[in-house]
């Protein structure tokens, strides 16, 4: 069906007009939150105060949660859908001003890692109560890139953009040939907020306006492709893909990449006794977590390109640092595209490998144990492997199938333990994977393989792990990745690492 121009007009006003009410919705339900005597009342994490909360949210549509904060710090204790928290968390997001609540804190795009749902969604505190509201409930069936919401002070002007698609206020307000081609509506409120609200249509839906067609013709239609092309070209640059970023990365010589390094300690002497190395990113576009590229990098088929500029990386920045304990080893995790026959040539053949392994550098090929599959096919990779002069490592030991017998044949030199097994091995809690552990460290010891315990990060397992007589660990009990520059001033130092008699004695029984 083809609209009028008048029509799209009401049409988006209407729009227009609904997703402010949703806004209007939201504040006046987070007012709700933070007038109630009986919810401000109740701001600590009991178990009285969180089934108000829940109480509470069950009335609500468009909050999502309650959450309590520290009565003078930034992070959350407890929430209403999640309860008391096992250690407290900042909230990371973009914050705004609040001109109307002075006495408040404002923060929009919130992520917070108890709650990975809620990336993207709006917080606002007011003293020790906060509320997260989510901001597709309130557009409802309007995509992301037709509505902007921002901010704006009391005489009008733009402070800041709160949520959707970050250019239409510019398109809304711009006098060009652009613009004829984005029909938009912006509509204020300064009930319970100042901010603003627009919506705009789609470029393709007025091309589809026969009278707009016939009265342009063949050549302006051609000039309509030209300029959606360079509109929309400069909206992705503005938006640019993760994998458009890492893709131009690695045809730049990994441009934004980075290498940090965690060190491996040596539990017989506490000393650091290899490291393993994490790559980090960040462009002109702001920071990408591994979880983000990596399996971007495995997907568009770029595994080994990356794999050897990591070592090319390593290999620059391990120059700088001057010499490095005996046999020291580098851990470097391996595709499992990377272990293709085509790809063990590269490698065998990758002169930034050789360069490490002159500098009496030993290479720990780490191998996820989930991707290490079935047959003889990885028996003959793990032996290509050693063969070449790496040593093998199988990371995340515990989290797939692998038996005894399998272990024996592939014949790896360290068993990488996960770290939700040791989270569990504090020999004051008993939990089932706390009981595993015994387990995995049996068949390690029958397999005769050196393991390593990943994700230290308490004394108690510390001394968990010298009682069981695990020879290697790491985690941020030591240190947490840093730059080559950082982990230079932690390679001499000693660790303590030994056990006490109790602590051995509860471990191994």
């Amino acid at each position: 069906m083809l609209l009028t121009k008048n029509e799209e007009e009401r049409e988006l006003r209407y729009e227009a007009e609904l997703l402010v009410r949703n806004v209007l919705d939201a504040l006046q339900e987070r007012e709700r939150v933070f007038r109630d005597p009986i919810l401000v009342a109740s701001g600590d994490c009991s178990e009285a105060s969180l089934a108000t909360f829940r109480e509470t949210l069950f009335g609500f549509t468009l909050l999502t949660d309650i959450v309590v904060f520290e009565e003078a710090g930034d992070a959350i204790l407890c929430s209403a859908t999640m309860g008391v928290l096992k250690e407290p968390h900042v909230v990371v997001g973009r914050e705004i001003e609040s001109l109307v609540y002075l006495h408040r804190q404002i923060i929009v795009d919130v992520r917070l890692p108890f709650l990975p749902q809620v990336a993207g969604h709006h917080l606002e505190r007011s003293r020790r109560i906060g509320v997260i509201l989510d901001p597709k409930r309130a557009r409802g069936h309007v995509p992301d890139h037709r509505w902007q919401v921002y901010s704006v002070d009391l005489s009008g002007a733009f402070i800041a953009h709160v949520h959707g698609n970050p250019m239409l206020r510019e398109l809304a307000a711009r006098n060009t040939l652009t613009s004829f081609f984005w029909a938009t509506v912006t509509h204020c409120n300064k009930d319970l907020g100042v901010f603003c609200v627009v919506t705009a249509n789609s470029p393709l839906s007025v091309a589809r306006n026969q009278r707009v067609m016939i009265v342009l013709g063949g050549l302006t239609s051609l000039c309509i492709a030209v300029l959606f092309y360079l509109v929309s070209k400069r909206f992705l640059e503005k938006r640019l893909s993760v994998s458009g970023r890492i893709l131009r990365a690695l045809r730049h010589q990994g441009k934004g990449f980075a290498c940090h390094y965690q060190p491996i300690i040596d539990m017989n002497t506490g000393r650091v006794a290899g490291c393993e190395v994490l790559a980090r990113f960040e462009d002109e576009y702001g920071r990408l977590s591994p979880l983000d590229f990596i399996h971007v990098i495995e997907r568009e088929g770029k595994s080994w390109a990356f794999t050897e500029m990591l070592f090319r990386i390593v290999l620059r920045e391990l120059e700088s640092l001057g010499s490095l304990p005996d046999g020291f080893r580098l851990s470097l995790n391996f595709y499992p595209a990377d272990l293709c026959d085509e790809n063990l040539q590269r490698i065998k053949g990758c002169g930034a490998l050789a360069g490490l392994r002159q500098r009496n550098i030993q290479i720990v090929c780490e191998i996820l144990e989930t991707g290490m599959g079935h047959g003889n096919g990885m028996v003959e990779t793990f032996r290509w492997l050693k063969q070449a002069g790496l040593d093998v490592a199988i990371d995340d030991f515990g989290t797939g199938y692998s038996n005894l017998q399998q272990l024996q044949q592939v014949d790896a030199d360290y068993l990488k333990i996960d770290k939700s097994f040791t989270d569990e091995i504090d020999p004051a809690r008993k939990s089932v994977k706390g009981s595993f552990f015994r387990h995995i460290v049996a068949i390690g010891e029958e397999a005769g393989i050196a393991m390593i315990a990943a994700g230290v990060e308490t004394p108690a397992q510390v001394q968990a792990l010298a009682a069981y007589g695990i020879p290697y660990a790491q985690g941020y009990y030591f240190s947490r990745p840093v730059p080559a520059v950082e982990f230079a001033k932690i390679i001499g130092h000693c660790y303590p690492v030994s056990a006490n008699s109790q602590v051995a004695a509860t471990a191994r029984s």
